[in-house]
């Protein structure tokens, strides 16, 4: 796809002009750095490298040049603030959507991930297309199956220092499998799985799963469950197409309940037993719902608690 080609491709969006380049420390510092010098709304930084690619909790992104589809979007929303609060959910639900239109079967996993199935071909059926919601008291509509592996995931940061709020939202999607991915993803969740076991750092709340283990996915890259190959700048469109058709309804009255809707239908987390390490303490219990606000509640033996924030880690049987 040449420039000229996506920037046709994406004329009448929010979103231009797309700058590449080779090799930076991390797209979403430098646009961050960009809003505070006054940069408009719409600006697209991709980048072929990341030295300091950043996810959650500050962990560091490693993926080899060319192996992955990372880009940052400036935006400056104003709306009311719960609905800024779901711009990064917003933006999973576009990602996941994009790759599941390569015929990849992938879903959502709370807060902010895109998991598809780590053991199964290439070509699988898309997960929750023509099912119901999945509400709360319900199951998953449509998870991603047995074997779970990381196939994307998204970083929103906030600057509201200027005159006008700025929301960078950051997203990596594995394209192409690679070694260096495997085992820099295994060494964070082995992190995870460590500071949520055994309610380290805060006290537990709910019950203990008995028998149960935290799952600590491997990555998985969509050229190995797409039907078609997979061009880095026609996903980046897709996933600008659909980013920008949430962030206009999200300014209506009805697109934060639309956005809902589909988060769960796609949610890989709802109806799971899980283990979610928060600020406060470890929470333990099924993914009942999500709040109007995008977070999880879950369903603990001492009763609902709503979590904001956290590592989200799904349950299985030892015997899985």
């Amino acid at each position: 796809m040449t420039p000229e080609e996506l920037r046709d491709a994406l004329e009448g969006t929010v979103f231009g002009p797309v700058r590449f380049v080779g090799s930076t420390g991390s797209t979403n510092a430098d646009l961050l750095a960009a809003a505070r010098s006054g940069a408009p709304e719409g600006a697209v930084l991709v980048a072929d490298h990341q030295t300091a690619g950043r996810g959650r909790r500050g962990r560091s992104w490693v993926a080899p040049a060319g192996s992955a589809l990372l880009a940052s979007v400036l935006l400056r929303p104003r709306w009311e603030t719960g609905s800024v609060a779901l711009l990064s959910p917003a933006t999973a639900l576009a990602v996941r959507d994009a790759c599941a239109s390569y015929g990849a079967a992938v879903a959502l996993k709370w807060p902010n991930d895109v998991v598809g199935p780590a053991d199964s071909g290439a070509g699988g059926t898309e997960p929750g297309v023509g099912g119901a919601p999945a509400g709360a008291g319900e199951g998953p509509a449509g998870g991603a199956p047995r074997g779970e592996a990381k196939l994307a995931g998204v970083l929103a940061e906030f600057d509201s220092g200027g005159s006008a709020l700025a929301v960078v939202v950051g997203f990596g999607v594995n394209v192409l499998p690679h070694e260096g991915l495997t085992m820099a993803v295994a060494a964070a969740d082995r992190e995870d799985l460590e500071a949520a076991g055994g309610g380290r750092g805060g006290e537990t709340t709910g019950a203990g799963m008995v028998g149960e283990s935290a799952r600590m996915l491997p990555p998985v890259a969509l050229a190995e469950l797409a039907s078609r190959p997979v061009d880095r700048n026609q996903l980046l469109v897709a996933v600008l197409l659909r980013l920008d058709a949430w962030y206009r309804r999200l300014g209506e009255p009805q697109g934060a309940p639309d956005l809902l809707a589909e988060l769960r239908r796609h949610s890989a987390t709802l109806g799971r037993q899980v283990r979610v390490q928060t600020p406060g303490g470890v929470v333990v219990g099924r993914a009942a719902d999500f709040t109007a606000q995008g977070h999880l509640v879950v369903a603990t033996a001492a009763g609902p608690v709503t979590v904001a924030a956290g590592d989200c880690h799904h349950l299985r049987p030892d015997a899985e």
